[in-house]
């Protein structure tokens, strides 16, 4: 079991490193794109050699073979160790950025049948206090900055905000300021104020304290809805992808706001879904993972704009800049980590 643990603990941290590092997995090009190194040994001295893209998807498979999965326990330990519902969602999530949905979807309803928990933000509406529990039963791995005590989204990102949204509706009133018995502040846009730093328009903040945790590299069961949504949708059942986004959804939108999602076609249930997930993986990896791989379809990529002091500034789905440089300190120990870009 603990072997286990560690190579899909292994194969974890490198699904992060190369999808942040490296280009977005393209079937056809990865054999010829670089990837990044795969440690599997302790070897300090050791000048480990980047590998194709390729490879490392192979080795992240590997690592996350049935047989692997099968010695996790079915109950993870704690959060911070792999169950089988980990193994699995893990699995979901590289053959989601592969592109191969069929098998995405299989990993994903194994992952779910192991832990299929919503976090429900409905009491906020009475109880006027809300906490994102990282011991909340959705938690299927934890992981946070471990500095982070703020975060901030900008006005186009407020703007995808749903009517009625919990964290929008609610945070903005009854959570905005701090007392003796309310010790979380949610959205505060006067908190933000301080941090527009020549940003145009309206800044909201996010403002974490010892009962708000968010696990931005972690995994929940209640985003696991959205890959099994998109696998859906892409098969042709954008009904039935829908119907999934909306068993979140009941549980993040005040009852007076909610309807369910409705589409007739792939195009119009992406879309539904792409606004819906953004905002459901708000300040996680999964968003930017998201968007390397939707701007890698004609259908779905998007360019993104923001006004900073004045200025315009641009992001194509084509960038560079979607794929972050080797730091220098690694570079200069390891002369095989040429740029990805």
């Amino acid at each position: 079991s603990l072997a286990a643990e560690a190579k899909i603990l292994r194969a974890y941290w490198h699904y992060l490193l190369v999808n942040i590092f490296a280009a977005q997995y393209d079937a056809a090009t990865a054999d010829a794109q670089g990837g990044i190194p795969y440690v599997t040994d302790m070897d300090l001295e050791k000048v480990n050699e980047k590998l194709t893209l390729a490879e490392v998807y192979r080795l992240l498979l590997e690592d996350c073979s049935e047989k692997t999965i099968n010695n996790l326990p079915d109950k993870a330990v704690n959060i911070l160790r792999p169950g089988k519902a980990m193994g699995y969602a893990l699995r979901a999530k590289i053959h989601l950025q592969m592109k191969n949905y069929p098998e995405a979807l299989k990993d994903v309803e194994k992952a779910l049948a192991f832990n299929g928990n919503i976090e429900n933000r409905l009491p906020v509406i009475t109880e006027s206090l809300y906490y994102y529990d990282k011991y909340h039963p959705s938690v299927i791995f934890y992981a946070e900055p471990t500095t982070a005590k703020a975060y901030i989204i900008t006005q186009e990102t407020a703007a995808l905000f749903e009517q009625g949204d919990i964290l929008m509706k609610y945070g903005r009133s009854a959570l905005t300021e701090v007392t003796e018995t309310r010790d979380n502040r949610i959205w505060s846009a006067t908190a933000a104020a301080t941090y527009k730093n020549g940003i145009e328009g309206d800044i909201y903040m996010w403002q974490g304290y010892s009962n708000a945790k968010w696990t931005s590299a972690g995994i929940t069961s209640d985003q696991l809805y959205y890959i099994k949504a998109e696998c859906l949708i892409r098969a042709g059942h954008y009904q039935d992808g829908l119907d999934e986004v909306n068993k979140v959804r009941r549980f993040r939108i005040d009852p007076d706001d909610y309807s369910d999602l409705t589409a007739a076609n792939e195009q119009d249930a992406m879309a539904k879904l792409m606004r819906a997930k953004r905002i459901e993986c708000l300040f996680t990896y999964n968003n930017f993972f998201d968007m390397k791989r939707w701007n890698s379809e004609e259908d779905y990529k998007q360019t993104i704009t923001r006004m900073v002091n004045g200025k315009t500034y641009t992001l194509r789905p084509d960038s560079p800049m979607w794929v972050f440089p080797f730091p220098a300190n690694a570079v200069n120990y390891n002369p095989t980590l040429t740029q990805n870009y």
